[in-house]
């Protein structure tokens, strides 16, 4: 979110002195004369010149003509936003429109069942794949392969190297443990805490606080709260060695021929 920019001129006879407002991170420590410049504003340009150090005010050329400057005020009530905080606050302004669920005070209880799931990234190509082993000893199972152009054609902005967004992969994979579970449980709202492992720090880390500044992460982050807040489960997120998360690892990259499945996922879809 950036501070507002207005745009202020100052008299060709005045400029020569401007330097004497303005302290060395270009803030005006007082107002010009004939301007309404408010002290704190930071001075960013002037006749289409950036301006970074004082140094850089002999740069902007100088005419007979007025000499209009760009300045970034703390004091505006106006800000310019941009879209990622824009989609923001429509986010929110939806989920104050609905009404709010009841949360009880109890912390919710841990489901006595194993987890696990874990994503690759390759080139333009990533899957996320993963298992769920209900106490009774059913097991489900999930796997998905994906392009990033499936992503960016949504407007999530993943890069063509998919590795290099592993951790949103990652996060994706911890969602479709929530949704298989919520789905097979059987039931509508749980208020429940699922066990999860994964063996990325970064997916580990945004499942258990729910909150980064990092994008694309938090978009994947933000689907996650939202399916969170619907189904009332939340996810215990603990790492495990990848070595030890091979079942998971091989759902992830699974081609979807049935001759190359495991024995153990062929008795359930």
């Amino acid at each position: 979110m950036d501070f507002a920019r207005h745009a202020h001129f100052e008299a060709l006879t005045l400029w020569a002195g401007i330097g004497s407002h303005l302290d060395e991170e270009l803030r005006f420590t007082s107002p010009p004369p004939s301007t309404v410049v408010s002290k704190g504003a930071k001075l960013l340009s002037a006749r289409h010149v950036d301006l970074l150090t004082k140094a850089d005010l002999c740069k902007v050329p100088v005419s007979t003509k007025r000499i209009w400057m760009r300045i970034a005020d703390p004091t505006s009530s106006r800000r310019k936003l941009c879209q990622d905080s824009v989609a923001v606050l429509r986010f929110f302004q939806h989920l104050s429109s609905v009404e709010w669920r009841p949360r009880p005070l109890r912390p919710p209880a841990l489901v006595a069942m194993e987890t696990a799931a874990d994503a690759f990234g390759k080139g333009n190509q990533c899957g996320v794949g993963g298992w769920l082993k209900f106490p009774s000893g059913r097991m489900v199972w999930f796997s998905q392969l994906f392009d990033v152009q499936q992503f960016t054609a949504s407007g999530i902005p993943v890069q063509n190297d998919a590795n290099l967004d592993i951790s949103s992969y990652e996060t994706l994979a911890q969602c479709f443990v929530l949704l298989a579970f919520w789905k097979f449980s059987g039931a509508g709202r749980l208020a429940l805490k699922l066990p999860a492992l994964s063996d990325n720090s970064g997916a580990e880390a945004v499942c258990n606080k729910l909150y980064t500044s990092k994008t694309p992460l938090s978009l994947f982050v933000r689907k996650l709260c939202m399916w969170s807040s619907l189904s009332g489960i939340t996810l215990d997120c603990s790492h495990i060695a990848g070595e030890k998360n091979d079942d998971a690892d091989f759902l992830s990259r699974w081609d979807g021929k049935n001759a190359t499945l495991p024995a153990r996922f062929r008795h359930e879809d």
